[in-house]
């Protein structure tokens, strides 16, 4: 039988979805500033931020997964992570919070692969009583040629 462990994550919303994110990923979670855009690139890529002096590409999750497009009222919000070395930043509708789980919880079985849903991204599905939480791999959001032309910006 496995074994029961707590871990935490940062949850939050693209669109009408909830996922999540290990909490060890994440540098910080800031409002989301002005993004300049840098031609050429994969149409996810939104461009680049200045924090604190530190220049940061950042990736539209929504077009990452291709999910659709919805208004928001709200400021959108970028999470920084570590991603292959340096910094990255990662847009989002909007942060939920530090939300503890236990891994008992956590469906990581091949089970959705066999469904014909893509477990590339996906770490494993959060099922708990009112919602399911698809927590991400963050290692894997972008391919090996995306994460070139990350690392030259």
């Amino acid at each position: 039988m496995a074994e029961s462990t707590e871990i935490k994550i940062i949850e939050f919303i693209l669109g009408n979805q909830v996922f999540g994110i290990h909490i060890f990923n994440i540098a910080s979670v800031i409002e989301l500033p002005e993004v300049t855009n840098l031609p050429k690139t994969p149409e996810f890529l939104e461009g680049i931020i200045n924090i604190r002096g530190s220049i940061i590409p950042i990736v539209d999750l929504k077009k990452r997964f291709l999910l659709p497009e919805i208004k928001l009222k709200k400021k959108r919000k970028a999470l920084i992570i570590n991603f292959e070395a340096r910094d990255i930043g990662l847009i989002v509708d909007e942060v939920k919070g530090v939300m503890t789980l236990d891994t008992l919880e956590i469906d990581t079985s091949t089970d959705m692969a066999n469904m014909g849903i893509d477990l590339e991204y996906i770490e494993g599905i959060a099922k708990l009583k009112d919602r399911l939480i698809i927590i991400l791999k963050t290692s894997k959001l972008l391919s090996i040629k995306e994460t070139e032309i990350v690392k030259k910006i």
